[in-house]
């Protein structure tokens, strides 16, 4: 008699899975992603995407990178001048500039336009209509 009785628990338990796990499985593989309007959509990167927050007011439309030691001169274009480490000279010359000066002891000068400069607590500068000292 003890053997039945536990041979009946057994093939309850085996019959109730058996009955389960289809029914789940059968949810899990109906279950669909709607189709959604998200896309990927690429840009390239603009100058003015780069430029420091100080810079908002300026269109800039060049991007200048200045040699690692000497002088480096902009242009007529509104520009975007990163300095490196080094001392350096950095001209501006015509249109609105955003300048950003290295570690070193640079040389600025913003020219004509609206040119905002933040440079070094060591650099000099002119030229420039804002300056930030960092």
């Amino acid at each position: 008699m003890r053997h039945r009785f536990a041979f009946w628990k057994v093939g309850l338990v085996i019959a109730v899975v058996l009955a389960i796990v289809p029914a789940w499985l059968a949810g899990t593989a109906s279950n669909t992603v709607p189709t959604t309007r998200a896309a990927l959509i690429t840009r390239p990167i603009r100058v003015n995407d780069l430029k420091p927050g100080q810079c908002a007011a300026l269109t800039l439309t060049k991007l200048l990178i200045a040699a690692p030691t000497g002088t480096t001169n902009g242009s007529a274009s509104s520009e975007l001048i990163l300095g490196g480490p080094g001392n350096q000279t950095i001209n501006g010359k015509e249109g609105d500039d955003c300048i950003v000066g290295g570690g070193g002891a640079d040389q600025v000068d913003g020219g004509s336009g609206t040119n905002v400069c933040i440079i070094s607590q060591r650099s000099s500068f002119t030229g420039c209509q804002t300056v930030v000292r960092r």
